[in-house]
């Protein structure tokens, strides 16, 4: 959910999110459940993920171009149809994925 405007956005995660998030976060941290070297894992994982180190010597990552200069608004599982009427499918599915961009106004 996005509240807001102009330059200072502030995006808003639904309380089922945050509520996951949360419980991931008590097991990644918790010494007395089992599970907690995997969640721990998990987490550092999609911390790196989320915010990569730059490496001395190692380039700085590039962003990827967008491949449609009309953007790229979303992607379904190849063969689960559209995700609406707005959507027209963007080159052939890759890796099980289909890409869609919205359709042009005429």
């Amino acid at each position: 959910m996005y509240a807001g405007g102009g330059d200072k956005r502030l995006y808003l995660a639904d309380a089922k999110v945050l509520s996951r998030i949360k419980k991931i976060l008590d097991l990644a941290n918790s010494n007395n459940d089992r599970r907690q070297l995997k969640y721990r894992s998990f987490v550092e994982n999609a911390l790196t993920t989320a915010k990569p180190k730059l490496v001395k010597g190692v380039a700085k990552p590039k962003l990827i171009k967008d491949p449609n200069p009309n953007g790229l608004y979303g992607w379904r599982t190849a063969g689960s149809g559209s995700p609406g009427g707005r959507f027209v499918a963007f080159g052939r599915a890759l890796s099980g994925n289909q890409f869609y961009t919205l359709k042009t106004k005429k």
